[in-house]
């Protein structure tokens, strides 16, 4: 078998990372930036994406206080505001 210099060797590694490489950034860095990037547009009039930037779609998780987060987890626990077959006409309008 016949030995390659250190050029070659390094030129084959190179030939064998490459195309794994290319391949993980089409099928995972793309699709992870376009996602971060949807994440921060405006919502569309029909559920799509509006070009701009807005930090509206973060809010959910920073509005809510430990005091709101405890009274949910309470009423869930005692099984407050169920709606099921015998109250669902009651509680929706």
């Amino acid at each position: 078998m016949k030995k390659h210099g250190r050029l070659g060797g390094l030129a084959a590694k190179y030939c064998m990372i490459g195309p794994v490489s290319l391949w993980m950034y089409l099928l995972v860095a793309a699709p992870l930036l376009y996602i971060i990037m949807i994440s921060f547009m405006h919502k569309g009039t029909y559920g799509g994406v509006e070009a701009g930037f807005t930090l509206e779609n973060y809010m959910d998780i920073l509005h809510f206080s430990p005091e709101i987060n405890h009274y949910i987890c309470d009423s869930m626990i005692n099984d407050r505001h169920r709606i099921n077959l015998d109250n669902y006409r009651e509680n929706i309008n």
